[in-house]
């Protein structure tokens, strides 16, 4: 059971950190291409407003309610099946959080590359921080699944 219990959070470190570096090369590609390519395309300011406004609110909707239906889900997997089921759906929801922190990321970056607007980047640093938040380890992932070191 702890081998399992290891290997699973190793492969649930590995795919964090893939995150996380994914998101922070992409931000500092996008500020290079934006700043130092000066053949740019902007959108008008309109559009980029728009296009600004529903980022946010994408974002504002999105992240509280994946990270909170998401816990509820990992709450609701049984105890009583085996362990290996129980990481395994951990594990599919862990990644399922992550492509939704990627794919908000990413197109936080597609606005900031139209818009030409550093202060939406900010939503970048909040993905990166929620993300912190949601970090796997091992004390979590006991807590999260009733996993008993003792009992197995």
């Amino acid at each position: 059971m702890r081998e399992m219990l290891t290997n699973q959070i190793s492969k649930l470190k590995r795919l964090y950190k893939k995150c996380i570096t994914s998101i922070i090369a992409g931000t500092l590609l996008m500020i290079a291409v934006k700043y130092f390519v000066p053949e740019t395309v902007e959108l008008p300011e309109r559009y980029a407003l728009k296009s600004k406004s529903v980022i946010i609110l994408l974002f504002l909707l999105t992240v509280p309610f994946v990270v909170s239906h998401l816990r509820q889900r990992i709450k609701k997997i049984p105890s009583n099946i085996p362990l290996s089921e129980r990481l395994s759906s951990y594990m599919h929801y862990f990644r399922i959080k992550s492509v939704i922190f990627l794919v908000l990321s990413a197109l936080t970056l597609v606005v900031f590359f139209f818009s030409g607007d550093p202060m939406i980047l900010i939503l970048l640093i909040a993905v990166v921080l929620f993300f912190y938040f949601e970090r796997p380890n091992r004390l979590k992932i006991q807590e999260d699944l009733r996993i008993n070191e003792n009992s197995h």
